[in-house]
């Protein structure tokens, strides 16, 4: 995995670029970019990138970036595309299958480990500490799985070190949940550190689990095997399916009991909870994104914020709907935010009065 951008990748990418593209594009060029200029004499890696099919503009960054690669001499560094439709996972042919199940177990624990370490920064008399107890213990988990080593002794020990960090006993004044674009979501650079800025608010933030985006795409994946009567195609899909939730099972329950924000809504629940607002065939990140608002809020939550890149369709789309579901959720805090890059992306002001409303929502009779 390569490092967080920084000013001088960013740079990087920026440069190889027009600036119409979203905010993801110039991040991960210039990764990829940084990469290739600071080898060290290593031979170059070839990247990996998931990409999509439908109208999101990352389907096309793999092209984009092929070109600026070749044009930048670099003809011979692959990207390895793997785009989200139902013949994903038949993009890793090359790869055995004991590597593939390994990484999907590393995804499981990395990202309880990661909300672990939210729940735990929030609390804690000195977050610093608890910033380099999480990097250690994720350190830990990575060398794991190198050694080929079940994920779930390195995520326990790494669970026991975080509860041991001080914390000052009291519980978050609010609860406050971020939903949208899975890099933006993800990526403390493109979000300029919302998490952070949340918490010095008083705020514990809650993340969803990247694995239930899995879990949507490999029924949206299905559910396309069915369109095009691909029998053979959806029975190793739902094979894959069912090893994965196996995994996510027996790894979660490791850790039972010791997060607040466990477990997440099946697929079916959630496109439930959307159908009001969006039909389910309109797949993508706006059904996943309206459905799981409803569902934290019905998790008492105090608010949810809605990141998106600058110019997102998908991100507009949902601020759209979000006036109205917050409207008939009795007033529910919904907060829409969207990035183009710059460090000080937050407004004087902006989530100071949404971390209030929040507050007062939750604090209501």
């Amino acid at each position: 995995a390569m490092p967080l951008p920084d000013p001088a990748s960013i740079a990087l990418g920026r440069d190889a670029l027009d600036g119409g593209e979203c905010l993801p594009c110039s991040f991960i060029l210039g990764d990829m970019l940084s990469r290739l200029e600071d080898g060290d004499g290593e031979p170059p890696p070839a990247f990996f990138m998931i990409s999509g099919d439908g109208p999101c503009r990352l389907g096309q960054y793999p092209w984009l970036f092929r070109a600026v690669l070749d044009g930048k001499g670099h003809s011979d560094v692959p990207i390895f595309n793997a785009s989200q439709d139902p013949r994903f996972y038949e993009h890793f042919g090359l790869v055995p299958a004991e590597f593939q199940r390994r990484a999907w177990g590393g995804t499981v624990a990395s990202d309880l480990l990661y909300r672990k370490g939210r729940h735990v920064r929030a609390l804690a008399v000195d977050r610093t500490r608890a910033d380099r107890e999480y990097e250690s213990r994720l350190a830990d988990l990575e060398g794991a799985l190198e050694r080929g080593e079940d994920p779930r002794a390195s995520l326990v020990h790494g669970f026991d070190r975080l509860e041991a960090v001080p914390t000052n006993g009291a519980a978050p004044e609010v609860t406050i949940a971020v939903l949208g674009e899975n890099y933006i979501r993800c990526n403390p650079v493109a979000n300029a550190h919302l998490a952070e800025a949340l918490e010095a608010l008083g705020a514990e933030v809650w993340f969803p689990s990247l694995c239930e985006w899995v879990m949507y795409t490999n029924w949206t994946a299905r559910l396309h095997c069915r369109y095009e009567r691909q029998p053979r195609r959806l029975l190793r899909l739902l094979a894959i399916d069912a090893i994965q939730r196996h995994d996510l099972r027996r790894i979660s329950a490791a850790v039972r009991g010791r997060l607040p924000d466990t477990g997440f809504p099946t697929v079916t629940t959630l496109l439930r909870l959307a159908e009001p607002y969006v039909p389910s065939s309109f797949e993508g990140e706006t059904v996943w994104g309206i459905g799981r608002a409803v569902d934290f809020c019905r998790r008492g939550v105090g608010g949810v914020i809605h990141v998106a890149p600058f110019g997102c369709m998908v991100g507009g789309i949902v601020e759209s709907l979000g006036h109205r579901l917050s409207a008939d959720l009795g007033g529910f805090p919904m907060l829409h935010l969207q990035y183009d890059g710059r460090p000080d992306e937050h407004p004087a002001g902006l989530l100071e009065g949404f971390v209030d409303r929040a507050r007062a929502w939750q604090d209501r009779p």
